[in-house]
């Protein structure tokens, strides 16, 4: 996730914003009491870094180990929950490509039966299915098939964002540095035993009792952050958690203390923290969506505590982790959900527009509990005062989020900001043109007649759609041409989808990718899939096959059987901005600049090396937010602080997305509370 830069070891550095963040400004010439219900008008900006999300866990058990069984795990039965309540609230329509996504339906619903051969690749293990549906399909007289079953490795496949990118800083960090961090107190946790219930939320502070009893004005939640040794203290904590050489020992826990960043400040509440453990205070857990770097070191032996997800995401990492099931806690979408034993914080999921299962969480509640590691406390605990929360984990922003309901027109204390291309030169073309870009060109490569039949610039109404399947069989086919897409384990299913729907096709992949792809509640998808690849013009491939040499050695397979191969790679990392692009744009020529945007076939351009047989398309095709989108977002949104979770590894990084924030914050005050950017359609501006 993050942009073009190398990495090495290094310590953070302290940025202006991170300072004023844990050192107060000078106080004002009139002071006078504020009320804990207050918030400041200006708004801090405030980036954290997450470079751990990036890097592999030493102390992750590799995915082979997890499928093996060992004497030595002990599963613990979890106490159990109270039933979560939850309130429906109006079904936002996400757009077109929400079609592939999951459907709503309750977490333990059925599913309908299915015909025994379409279910080559089904998962062993899902929370919907039962175990005896596992040998359907288990074999096949398809010889072809057959010895497609392990056609690439598992490692090959991956389990994480191919938008990720190893971030660097130019300076070093000593190893005598980093023990002399790793000294001082620290928490014992047994890793083996369950988390202790939460207690009793205290009682509510009276509506009189406006200050803290250390006397600070409540004019800012986080200002208990102030004196700038505390800053430095924190970022000695997070530089601990982080180290790449962590062992776990007595002097140290024996675990790593998960940074401040991860616990939501005054509830027992974490997210996409699991490489930390039983993180002390923390009574629920919550994975925005089913990416390795999200999950790391989530596995068949997690006994930390209840975990909360979408539907689609528990599927899959009951399926892919073997966790088990009684600790996964699969919640509804667009509704709002009591989570229990969390002094009373209500959830809210929003579809993230990344990769399948992959959601927002809006939360709001007060604050109950210091929960975490970190040694700073929030004075707010027991106040009467709701907060709210926005985690956006990796998404794809779109008019559908600012104008869902459980955040429009409320004002969101913290932002969790999904950064990934915080750069202008990352102004990539809407998603659904890309697709609908990639499935005329498939049309035209393959010789069809598109002079009437392709649909509308910008939308998928031709290319994604719930009606019936249309095989190409007893249609004359032009040239018979194999796509050959690349992805990674979860994601990118929508431009597959919409290649498949516009050559009228069949997809095949593998059965490890199509046991991902079972997990999905798609059925549209799931009929697309055929076990036998001569039958299908389209193939699921790792996106690190889709260069020419290793085209080359994928088509020997099929030689004979298709005339031309074509590749298509799909990444954000493929776009360049067109030469003399200003890269210091004003906030209202980003908007109207973004949205005079188009993209068609004719932008999508030949790799270098290719052939009239084999040929390779770079595709600026993210499942992240692009600059314009972000920029967007924040302008319709009203927020108090904004914490990036993206390319903060150094100073300099930081201080550039500092002022892209401030110019947002500076343009939303002048254009009035309750602005929001005009769409240009309903999932895209």
């Amino acid at each position: 996730m993050a942009v073009g830069q190398r990495k090495n070891k290094s310590q953070p550095t302290q940025s202006t914003t991170i300072l004023s963040f844990f050192t107060p400004g000078p106080p004002p010439q009139k002071r006078r009491k504020a009320s804990a219900h207050h918030l400041p008008s200006n708004p801090e900006i405030i980036v954290i870094d997450s470079d751990s999300e990036q890097e592999p866990d030493l102390n992750f058990v590799p995915l082979k180990k997890q499928r093996s069984s060992s004497p030595d795990i002990e599963f613990v039965e979890p106490e159990s929950e109270p039933p979560v309540a939850t309130s429906s609230r109006p079904y936002v329509l996400f757009g077109k490509p929400t079609s592939l996504l999951l459907n709503v339906a309750p977490p333990v619903a059925p599913l309908p039966p299915h015909d025994p051969s379409a279910v080559f690749g089904r998962p062993p293990v899902l929370l919907k299915y039962s175990s005896s549906l596992n040998a359907a399909g288990s074999s096949s007289s398809n010889t072809v098939m057959e010895a497609e079953n392990d056609l690439f490795d598992v490692d090959e496949w991956g389990t994480g964002d191919d938008e990720i990118s190893q971030i660097t800083s130019e300076e070093d960090i000593s190893e005598q540095e980093v023990h002399e961090m790793m000294l001082g107190s620290t928490v014992s946790v047994s890793s083996g035993t369950a988390p202790t219930p939460m207690p009793p939320p205290p009682m509510p502070v009276s509506e009189t009792s406006t200050t803290c009893t250390s006397g600070l004005a409540a004019s800012n939640a986080y200002s208990v952050l102030m004196a700038s040794h505390k800053e430095n203290q924190a970022w000695k904590e997070a530089t601990v958690a982080e180290d790449r050489g962590f062992r776990p020992s007595k002097s140290n826990g024996g675990r790593r203390k998960a940074p401040f960043y991860k616990v939501l400040q005054g509830m027992p509440i974490a997210v996409d923290a699991f490489k930390y453990g039983t993180i002390p205070g923390v009574n629920a857990y919550f994975l925005t969506h089913a990416h390795s770097d999200h999950y790391t070191a989530l596995s068949s032996s997690w006994n930390s505590g209840p975990i909360y997800c979408s539907e689609g995401t528990a599927n899959l990492i009951v399926h892919m982790l073997k966790v088990d099931r009684s600790w996964v806690h699969a919640l509804p979408m667009d509704a709002s959900t009591e989570i229990p034993n969390t002094g009373g914080v209500h959830v809210s999921l929003i579809e993230a527009n990344h990769c399948p299962g992959s959601c927002l969480f809006a939360f709001e509640g007060k604050q109950t509990v210091d929960a975490g590691d970190s040694a700073f406390k929030s004075p707010f605990v027991g106040s009467t005062r709701t907060f709210r929360y926005l985690h956006c984990g990796d998404f794809r922003a779109s008019p559908a989020h600012v104008n869902h309901s459980a955040v429009k027109g409320k004002r969101i204390d913290v932002v969790y900001l999904d950064t990934t291309y915080l750069d202008p030169k990352y102004t990539f073309p809407p998603q659904p043109m890309v697709i609908s870009a990639c499935a005329e060109l498939a049309k035209r490569i393959r010789g069809d007649d598109t002079s009437s039949d392709h649909p509308r610039l910008g939308t998928m109404s031709s290319w994604v759609s719930s009606s019936k399947f249309t095989s190409i069989k007893g249609k004359n086919k032009p040239e018979n041409v194999l796509m050959v897409i690349g992805t990674y384990s979860i994601g990118k299913e929508r431009i597959v989808k919409a290649v498949a729907r516009a050559l009228g096709s069949k997809i095949f992949c593998d059965t490890r990718k199509a046991a991902i792809l079972r997990c999905q509640e798609d059925p549209e998808l799931q009929a697309l899939l055929t076990r036998n690849p001569l039958d299908a013009q389209v193939h699921i491939v790792p996106l690190g096959y889709v260069n020419l040499d290793k085209l080359k050695e994928y088509s020997e397979k099929y030689k004979g059987h298709f005339r031309k191969i074509v590749g298509l790679r799909p990444t954000g990392w493929t776009y360049s901005p067109p030469a003399g692009t200003d890269m210091t744009p004003s906030i209202p020529t980003i908007i109207s600049r973004g949205q005079r945007s188009t993209f068609t076939h004719t932008d999508l351009h030949l790799g270098r090396g290719s052939s009239s047989t084999l040929q390779v398309y770079p595709v600026p095709y993210s499942e992240h937010s692009s600059f314009f989108e972000l920029t967007c977002f924040a302008m319709s949104l009203e927020w108090g602080k904004m914490i990036a979770t993206v390319n903060v590894g150094s100073e300099s990084s930081r201080g550039k997305m500092t002022k892209w924030v401030e110019s947002w914050e500076k343009e939303r005050k002048k254009n009035g509370k309750g602005y929001i950017v005009s769409s240009r359609q309903d999932d895209y501006w």
